[in-house]
């Protein structure tokens, strides 16, 4: 599953790309971008921005459902499920479409550090910032801080006074796929 990484990182990311039931599609992302901007050693914010979402199926009833699922991750219910659990406090939490009926996401929020890297397992070491994610197939990662590339991570490494960490991922396998959830916003 392309979303791998999402569930076991950032369960905000879970939230707004919830799994299908066995028998239905999948939803997926043609781009994600974190930036996490740290406004002091105790205080930050964070934006997730997602675009390109769709559904991997061709069946109607399944995009549908994939899209009634998509907006039900961004319902109250789900944003207080995300206050409490991700040690963050939302401030944006939105789905839309832009000028060329992409669909695309955004939520934005502000954290306690130390609650939010605990949570995320993101260390603060030998004065380094230090993220890990998964390496998934077909999947490119690019980043303003060093990139290190294991055989099954990419570490991501700033230096100790960075104020703005950033990556984005580009799913290869996700743009082979059209954009089918436009015809349900209208």
């Amino acid at each position: 599953m392309n979303f791998a990484f999402l569930k076991k990182n950032i369960i905000v990311m879970a939230l707004l790309f919830l799994c299908c039931a066995f028998v239905s599609g999948c939803l997926m992302v043609d781009k994600q971008t974190v930036e996490i901007n740290l406004i002091s050693s105790q205080e930050g914010k964070v934006t997730y921005i997602y675009y390109g979402i769709k559904s991997d199926s061709v069946e109607e009833s399944e995009i549908e459902k994939d899209f009634n699922d998509l907006v039900g991750s961004i319902s109250e219910e789900s944003r207080a499920d995300a206050n409490e659990n991700d040690k963050i406090k939302i401030k944006k939490w939105n789905i839309d479409i832009d000028q060329k009926d992409i669909v695309y996401g955004a939520v934005e929020a502000t954290f306690n550090v130390d609650e939010f890297f605990d949570y995320n397992g993101y260390k603060i070491s030998n004065e380094e910032i230090i993220i890990i994610l998964p390496v998934v197939k077909n999947q490119k990662l690019t980043s303003n801080g060093k990139i290190v590339k294991t055989r099954n991570n990419y570490i991501l490494i700033w230096p100790p006074d960075s104020k703005k960490l950033e990556w984005t991922i580009v799913d290869k396998d996700s743009m082979r796929h059209p954009s089918n959830l436009t015809k349900f916003f209208i």
